[in-house]
């Protein structure tokens, strides 16, 4: 390797700046869903070890209410909704560039978080459908169908959502 080309991949290497940002397509964790998903593992455990002894649940031994009990207040409505747990497809606490066309916002994406899944839901056209709870990056959740988070996937990430959604 000649002196010139050494200097080159040395310059090319200290120039690159990977800096601290986040790959677009990287996983963000919800927390909750993090401690959702924490909590029926060792639901699953303390079962297994007293499925003998007593017949009193997790939430009676811990005194607290489930995580899955979480609720929000949808965007422009007064309605309230409540996380019925994880879903089949794994998609709470994903972020997502939902298409705009989803809440008729014209064309481009938005950055999303993928809150909760609420089960089948009413939406105002009096269709019901399985559906997430998508929370935009002001922090306003609205009730987004299954198809139309489908319509926004990667291909891959279509690719791993078979049928529809339900409660995991």
């Amino acid at each position: 390797m000649s002196p010139a080309d050494y200097g080159k991949y040395v310059r090319v290497a200290t120039d690159t700046d990977a800096g601290t940002t986040v790959h677009k397509d990287a996983p963000v964790y919800d927390p909750f869903a993090v401690c959702a998903e924490l909590s029926d593992i060792s639901d699953k455990l303390l079962n297994r070890q007293s499925a003998n002894k007593t017949a009193r649940t997790v939430a009676e031994t811990k005194g607290a209410e489930p995580p899955t009990a979480r609720s929000f207040e949808l965007y422009n409505s007064a309605q309230l909704v409540a996380c019925v747990g994880r879903d089949s497809w794994g998609l709470v606490g994903t972020a997502m560039n939902v298409l705009n066309s989803t809440w008729n916002d014209g064309a481009g994406k938005s950055a999303c978080t993928i809150s909760a899944f609420i089960g089948m839901h009413e939406h105002p056209n009096g269709e019901q459908h399985p559906t997430y709870v998508v929370t935009d990056n002001e922090g306003d959740h609205y009730a987004v169908s299954s198809g139309a988070l489908k319509g926004s996937m990667t291909r891959n990430m279509a690719k791993k959502c078979k049928g529809t959604p339900r409660q995991a």
